[in-house]
């Protein structure tokens, strides 16, 4: 893992944190969904800032995260956090779906 107080991460850097691939993260990046600064041609760097945007705000971890346990080895406060990061994103996911058809209507109702 990198230096804790370093705003960059490396796609797999960034991917540990998120529990994604490094792959996934590149994939992100190559759609635009999480942004990211191409420092070379083969070196590209994720804002820890970007990821923090994505993560809702939340603050990420100086850490990467401990190895996965078995499920009935989940503490209370494992579960707490993930409910509330579940919570978090079906927001975020409400609130695009009712822009989204927000926008459908108005396509529909210009279109006649």
């Amino acid at each position: 893992m990198s230096n804790p107080g370093n705003p960059f991460l490396t796609p797999s850097e960034a991917g540990e944190l998120l529990h994604l691939s490094a792959r996934h993260v590149r994939r992100m990046v190559a759609e635009g969904t999480l942004k990211g600064v191409k420092v070379s041609e083969r070196r590209l760097l994720i804002p820890r800032a970007e990821l923090e945007r994505l993560a809702g705000g939340t603050p990420l971890p100086t850490a990467p995260p401990a190895p996965a346990r078995e499920e009935d080895e989940l503490s209370r406060d494992d579960l707490r956090a993930l409910t509330s990061t579940m919570h978090r994103l079906a927001e975020k996911l409400g609130t695009a779906v009712d822009r989204l058809e927000a926008v459908a209507e108005t396509l529909e109702g210009g279109g006649e």
